[in-house]
């Protein structure tokens, strides 16, 4: 009897770090505003809703485990960012081979617009 804990580490970390990425991307494109205003108004002022590029920016990411690595991937190789990173369990050369700078929480929270 109980109940059955199973660690799947890993399992769903592809589609994990693929919403994070587009969960990022919406918010710095401002598609669920610009959506709400177009259905409601049938109108957008684009300078409201002007949205960011991804490239050039800056992202921070806390852990660069299974999902953490992915999402510094995307962000690096397929949208041109800067990753920032903080892991307290990898060294400085570690976070560079999985796409990102490893900095203290404080320098990532500091320099690192989206998170």
């Amino acid at each position: 009897a109980g109940i059955l804990v199973v660690n799947q580490s890993g399992a769903n970390a592809q589609a994990v770090a693929e919403h994070t990425v587009a969960m990022m991307l919406s918010l710095t494109k401002n598609i669920v505003q610009t959506d709400r205003s177009l259905r409601k108004e049938r109108g957008v002022d684009r300078e409201v809703f002007k949205g960011r590029n991804a490239q050039g920016r800056t992202v921070g990411i806390i852990g660069l485990g299974n999902v953490g690595r992915r999402v510094a991937h995307i962000c690096t190789l397929g949208l041109g960012m800067r990753v920032l990173a903080y892991d307290p369990y990898l060294s400085a050369a570690d976070c560079q081979e999985r796409g990102a700078t490893a900095v203290d929480l404080d320098t990532l929270l500091a320099h690192s617009p989206i998170l």
